[in-house]
């Protein structure tokens, strides 16, 4: 307890602060544990969609592959078209082999498709927790509520120590009065 008003209220001042201070501190460790863990979880994701994106290249490159639901509707049509109006055999042979690769592979080359959808879905979400987790990072938060200020008493405060002791004398007098009024009561009841 301090007698001088101005460094009691310095020191509540003080209190206030460095608790939020410590506050701040404790949630930026919680989050900066998170972050670490979405960025890695992010970097391996795109090391993930970087693969796939090479096997899919290869496929685009040596079989032709780009789309599978379109290019199989669209060769389908034109096979369909190509016998329809008698064309050369050296066409139609040409969209049979097409088809026929596109049947061997396409499946394979679909799922990546399917699976490339997949990874950058999870990329975006990823990348979404880790825009939040940064901000939770670098928000400079309260964590007190401040009614009002602290500021210096003009006048003491608390009671002198003479007015606690006499109340407590008091409250202790009466409360044993209390006890040994109901004690009594509760024992000519039971008589």
């Amino acid at each position: 307890q301090d007698r001088d008003p101005a460094f009691a209220c310095a020191m509540v001042d003080s209190l206030v602060k460095f608790y939020n201070v410590k506050m701040v501190e404790m949630h930026r460790e919680k989050y900066n544990g998170q972050l670490a863990a979405f960025q890695e979880d992010l970097i391996r994701k795109q090391k993930e969609i970087d693969a796939l994106s090479e096997q899919m290249e290869t496929y685009r490159q040596q079989y032709g592959l780009l789309d599978y639901n379109s290019q199989t509707q669209q060769l389908t049509l034109g096979y369909a078209e190509a016998l329809a109006r008698s064309a050369s055999r050296a066409s139609v042979e040409d969209l049979k082999r097409r088809l026929d690769l596109l049947a061997e592979k396409g499946g394979v080359f679909q799922q990546m498709q399917a699976k490339m959808e997949e990874l950058l879905s999870q990329r975006e979400s990823i990348a979404a927790q880790l825009e939040e987790t940064n901000n939770l990072v670098h928000r400079d938060e309260n964590f007190s509520l401040m009614v009002e200020a602290p500021f210096p008493a003009d006048k003491k405060s608390y009671p002198t120590r003479w007015i606690i002791v006499l109340a407590s004398l008091f409250a202790v007098e009466f409360l044993a009065i209390l006890v040994i009024l109901l004690t009594e009561s509760f024992g000519k009841t039971k008589a």
